[in-house]
């Protein structure tokens, strides 16, 4: 059985110069896919273009939620050209500050309401969390579950960041467990131990560390993703100081796990 896609987020590249360079520092890393932006769909024809000369797929693409009120056939249509199969939401209007409950609530019953619409187009539509949605609101209910419970009966998926699960000070395999068949992709990122950089604030990118030097359990967490079902793994960091070297070390990583999880 084949393992997951193994990709890489461009706005982690994205201090390279141009979109053909962070392509191209993508796929000489070895990665065979690449999450998108919502800019690149905007016009997606040469893109598609360029995707297609370099073999490398698009089955992602982060997009905001604006977007998909207010453009979703722009949307749909350039994801489509594009290759892509899932839409990710990266984060709610003004990153969710000041967010009461209800408003959580009504955020994932519309983001709920677009994934049923989406479904006809045959694109899955996911939420990508933050560690800020694990901040307990006054009541003690935490903004990612009122999300994923109130989205469920439209059929929203969770790309998951586990370095920001971590970060919040929850266990990531908790979370697997917690919402089993929602999982659809991940984004594969770590962080620097205590005395290397610190929880953000200067070590490698800014307190991330490359992929399975940090205090992540990868070789595990790995596979527990794969069995919760997850198709697509995605490297991600937030602002890498040699970001082609770091495509580089992160594929050779996800390489690795991913024949270890075979």
């Amino acid at each position: 059985m084949p393992g997951p896609t193994l990709s890489i987020q461009l706005n982690t590249l994205r201090s390279l110069d141009g979109f053909e360079a962070q392509l191209d520092a993508a796929g000489r890393a070895g990665f065979p896919a690449v999450e998108l932006l919502e800019d690149h769909i905007v016009d997606a024809r040469p893109v598609r273009a360029n995707l297609d000369v370099r073999g490398l797929a698009a089955p992602s693409v982060h997009v905001s939620l604006s977007a998909l009120r207010h453009r979703p056939g722009e949307i749909v249509a350039g994801a489509r050209m594009c290759g892509a199969t899932y839409l990710v939401v990266s984060a709610p209007p003004y990153a969710g500050e000041g967010m009461a409950q209800q408003g959580w609530r009504a955020l994932g019953r519309e983001l709920g309401g677009l994934a049923a619409r989406l479904i006809d187009a045959g694109l899955t539509l996911c939420y990508r969390n933050h560690d800020w949605e694990l901040a307990a609101l006054p009541d003690g209910s935490l903004p990612l579950d009122l999300v994923l419970t109130e989205s469920a009966e439209g059929g929203l998926f969770w790309q998951a960041d586990m370095a920001r699960l971590a970060l919040a000070g929850a266990t990531p395999l908790d979370w697997l467990r917690r919402y089993p068949g929602r999982l659809a992709s991940v984004h594969v990122k770590d962080l620097a131990p205590d005395g290397d950089g610190g929880l953000g604030g200067g070590g490698l990118g800014d307190g991330w560390a490359d992929i399975g030097q940090g205090v992540l359990d990868w070789p595990d967490l790995w596979v527990r993703c794969i069995d919760a079902g997850a198709t697509l793994m995605v490297a991600d960091q937030e602002a890498p100081a040699d970001p082609a070297g770091y495509a580089r070390r992160s594929y050779l990583a996800m390489e690795r796990l991913q024949t270890v999880g075979a």
